[in-house]
């Protein structure tokens, strides 16, 4: 027996840039609803349409990929843990960008704001752990807490 299942290679992208702008949500507050970028990337989300008909019309700037990128920017501690899901936010003075892993399947990168730290406040930079195991996750904010989280990670993750 024979039997032919069609995998779309886009669609996947969507719930991906949904989590993005939900995180852009969480951490930057409500009124992330009314910055440009987050207005087309809701738009793009109840959009009907299917991703490959909706092409670049939303202009959202960005990665999401199936492999990690050959820059290492998702080598961190606890990154061959197939558990793992992390989420995080990092400010410049112009944009704020929102990596995504999930598992070791997904890797996104995905501009949130063309507005940086300065409009935006509080710490940079912002990073969630989610432990599908355990059940748990944890939160870090600003730069000495994520420099915790890599030194725990080997303590907590490569012992799950």
């Amino acid at each position: 027996m024979k039997r032919e299942i069609p995998i779309d290679l886009l669609e996947y992208q969507r719930p991906i840039v949904k989590i993005a702008y939900e995180l852009g949500l969480y951490w930057l507050g409500k009124r992330y609803s009314a910055d440009p970028i987050a207005q087309a990337i809701r738009s793009f989300l109840f959009d009907p349409r299917n991703v490959h008909e909706i092409g670049t019309e939303y202009k959202i700037e960005g990665i999401i990929d199936l492999v990690p990128p050959s820059d290492g920017s998702f080598n961190f501690p606890w990154k061959d843990i197939e558990h793992i899901h992390q989420g995080m936010l990092v400010a410049t003075v112009d944009k704020v960008v929102c990596s995504i892993k999930i598992f070791n399947v997904i890797y996104a990168r995905i501009v949130i704001s063309r507005q940086g730290s300065t409009e935006w406040g509080g710490a940079w930079h912002k990073l969630v752990i989610l432990d599908s195991k355990n059940c748990s996750f944890k939160e870090y904010i600003g730069t000495e807490e994520i420099l915790t989280a890599f030194t725990e990670a080997k303590q907590i993750w490569t012992q799950s």
